[in-house]
């Protein structure tokens, strides 16, 4: 497997930042350290990227490369939204749409029963999104601030096959 919900989810909450471009600085640090570690290169803003020179598609990006340097698996790609549900959304159809082992959305709320609510309604996209497929691996990492831990992670796999 290629990233748990359950390590997800431990190593999000031993982040600690104060401002939303903190969160997601550290959260891509987290991230591509993870990647690098697993012998994955990286394309990511920021130090740690080894693969071209900053983000590629998506904020994260695991790629597993032959000897020639061509792609042979996408093992994670990661989006990190601290917006609206709106720009939740926009970046999940970025994830929705992009073939990789795992799919990580990691966003915002304000409330666990509004977290739950929304990932419901982001599940139903996945249900419908007619290029889904049977296996697809989806963890959806929703932090609430005075959530204990503040960081949840659910993790869903798409069982139809279309």
């Amino acid at each position: 497997m290629t990233l748990t919900a359950g390590t997800l989810e431990k190593r999000l909450n031993e982040i600690e930042a104060s401002s939303t471009p903190e969160w997601t600085m550290k959260v891509k640090q987290m991230l591509t350290k993870l990647g690098n570690e697993k012998g994955y290169k990286v394309a990511v803003n920021g130090e740690g990227c080894t693969w071209g020179k900053s983000e590629w598609m998506n904020d994260v990006v695991w790629a597993d490369l032959n000897e020639d340097e061509l792609i042979r698996t996408i093992p994670l790609v990661a989006e990190c939204e601290w917006g609206s549900e709106g720009e939740v959304w926009d970046d999940f159809q970025k994830l929705l749409i992009i073939r990789a082992d795992v799919r990580v959305l990691i966003f915002e709320c304000n409330s666990r029963d509004k977290a739950s609510s929304l990932v419901e309604e982001l599940k139903q996209q996945i249900e419908c999104f007619e290029s889904s497929q049977g296996g697809d691996e989806y963890l959806f990492a929703s932090y609430v601030e005075k959530g204990n831990p503040p960081f949840s992670v659910e993790e869903y796999i798409v069982r139809k096959i279309s």
